[in-house]
This record gives C-alpha cells, sequence and structure tokens, in this order.
C-alpha cells in the first residue's frame, strides 16, 4: 500500500546545508508525495534558491524559530490530507532508504504516533537521543520500552525534530506544536503529547547524519558567544513551562524552586557568569508567566 506523505523542512541562514538535505531528500527510495520548506526568514539567498527549485511547496515567514517554523508547516499540510508527514531541520542528511525504514514499520501494521529516526553527528557518534517511554507493565512493573524490541522497535516518550515521522491522525487529536516556545523544548513538548495518545517507536534502521557545528548537547555552562547565550533564556523559560505542566501540584513547587538554583550552580566558575545568571533569571521570571494555547486543527474543513 502507497501511503502519502509530506515532508517538512525548517529552515534559517543555512543554504549550503539546506541545499544538501534537499538533494538527500530527493535520492529517497521510497517517494513522498510533497516537500515543504518552511523559510524563517532566510537572508542569505536562501530565498532566491528556493523560488528556483521547481518540485518544492515553499512557505516563506519572519523568523518564529524552529518552534514557529514546525507550527506553520504542520498547519499547512494538514489542509492537503496527508497521512504522514516527516519533519526534519535544514542541517539533516537522511540516508537514501531513511523514509523506506520507517514506513516498513507501518507495514508491519504496528500503529504509531511518531517514528523516529537513528542520529548521527558528522563524526559519527550517535546525538540526539530520544527519551524511552517511562511506563511501567501492570503485571511485572518493569519498564516497556523493548516491548517491540524483537521487531527492532523501542517505545518512546519523546524526540526531537531532527528526524520524525508523524500520524496525521494523532496530530488531529493534540494540536500543533507551540509556536512561542520559539526554540529549544518545542520538540519534546510536543512529542510528549503525541506518545500520550498513540505509542511512539525508535527505529533503528532508519539512519540520518545531523551535521550541526557541536555534537555536544547545547549547555549554558559551555557558550561563550554573547548571541549563544543569550538563546538560553527560551531553554530556561520552556522548562520552567515543562516543570509546571508535567508534575504534581508539590513537585512543580520543589522544582520550581530548585531549577535556576541548579542551573546557576552548574555556570558558576564559566566564562561570563553574570550574563549567564541574567538569562537564567529572565527565563525563570518569565517561565512563570509563560502560559501558550494550544492550537489545534480545524477538522471539518479536512
Amino acid at each position: 500500500m502507497k501511503y502519502s506523505i509530506a515532508v517538512l523542512v525548517v529552515t534559517y541562514n543555512r543554504l549550503t546545508l539546506l541545499k544538501e538535505c534537499i538533494n538527500a531528500l530527493r535520492m529517497q527510495t521510497y517517494r513522498f508525495d510533497s516537500l515543504f520548506v518552511i523559510n524563517n526568514g532566510s537572508t542569505d539567498g536562501t530565498e532566491e534558491w528556493l523560488s528556483s527549485q521547481k518540485d518544492l511547496k515553499i512557505i516563506t515567514q519572519q523568523n518564529s524559530g524552529g518552534a514557529g517554523g514546525f507550527h506553520t508547516g504542520i498547519k499547512a499540510a494538514m489542509e492537503e490530507n496527508f497521512d504522514y508527514l516527516w519533519l526534519m531541520d535544514d542541517d539533516v542528511i537522511p540516508l537514501s532508504d531513511a523514509l523506506e525504514q520507517l514506513i516498513k514499520v507501518k507495514e508491519s501494521n504496528t500503529d504509531f504516533s511518531f517514528l523516529a529516526s537513528l542520529v548521527k553527528g558528522k563524526n559519527g557518534n550517535i546525538i540526539n537521543v530520544p527519551v524511552l517511554n517511562s511506563d511501567k507493565s501492570l503485571d511485572t512493573n518493569y519498564p516497556v520500552w523493548a516491548d517491540k524490541f524483537e521487531s527492532g522497535l523501542i517505545k518512546l516518550q519523546q524526540a526531537t525534530f531532527v528526524s520524525i515521522l508523524v500520524n496525521t491522525a494523532t496530530i488531529k487529536k493534540v494540536g500543533l506544536p507551540i509556536k512561542e516556545f520559539f526554540i529549544w523544548g518545542d520538540d519534546y513538548e510536543y512529542t510528549a503529547r503525541l506518545s500520550a495518545i498513540t505509542p511512539a517507536y525508535f527505529v533503528g534502521s532508519s539512519v540520518v547524519r545531523h551535521m550541526r557545528a557541536l555534537e555536544k548537547s547545547p549547555a549554558l555552562n559551555e557558550e561563550v558567544e554573547d548571541n549563544r547565550i543569550k538563546f538560553h533564556f527560551y531553554a530556561v523559560r520552556n522548562n520552567v513551562y515543562l516543570i509546571k505542566q508535567n508534575n504534581t501540584l508539590i513537585k512543580r513547587i520543589f522544582k520550581c524552586l530548585t531549577y535556576p538554583v541548579f542551573m546557576i550552580k552548574s555556570i558558576i566558575g564559566s566564562r561570563k557568569t553574570v550574563k549567564k545568571i541574567n538569562v537564567i533569571l529572565k527565563g525563570f521570571i518569565a517561565g512563570i508567566f509563560f502560559n501558550p494555547d494550544i492550537e489545534y486543527i480545524d477538522t471539518k474543513n479536512i
């Protein structure tokens, strides 16, 4: 059976990597139906290059971060009744059979909300590692993440938007990513919503390369550039929001009180400590009052 699939790529000022990403997508052994590129206001010639690519569906908007880009892209793609959406960043190079390996899971009659690829960095290290499902069996009290391990699948709770195949039936139930997140945490929040409705899985046979400059997870204590440091405001604010959403009242209070202390301790002794403390405190205060709405798909027109 042939499934209708749209690919969504969000880009901002990385034209060279975007070209590699698009070329790799064009070489996929499983043919998708549409390729959306959400251009977040790039100023490096991306818009001009995209306009010359006749096989792409281009959406250009002001820079709203990865969160806003995927929000816009998913909303647009949902108007066209695809079965699945394949989401990825512009610095991702999928191997030629990456999509085919994901589709094989569906062909094995496994229902899912999303499937996540194995992500390797430029040097071959495994990065962007997803979060395993933490549910436990009522019969044994052991975690259930290995329920389908014999089929090469590991049950997940959360993953990044580096390469996930999302079931549009689940999108109709949980709505869109929260665009106000801007960057950092939007993918974990959204995939947690998806997997809460229908199981999600890690597919080790589907491989992509993530060509970001650093393979390590971003850490405020290691940042030295002012422009990078200021963006951690979003990480702190969004993490406080997630603490408020995903815990009991007692845990919320405890974690909200200890989180900024932990963050400040982690950056003591690093360069530009005062600037980093300022970012942490601003993000923490903003997070306390941060309560964005979730936008849902209007299914009447689908």
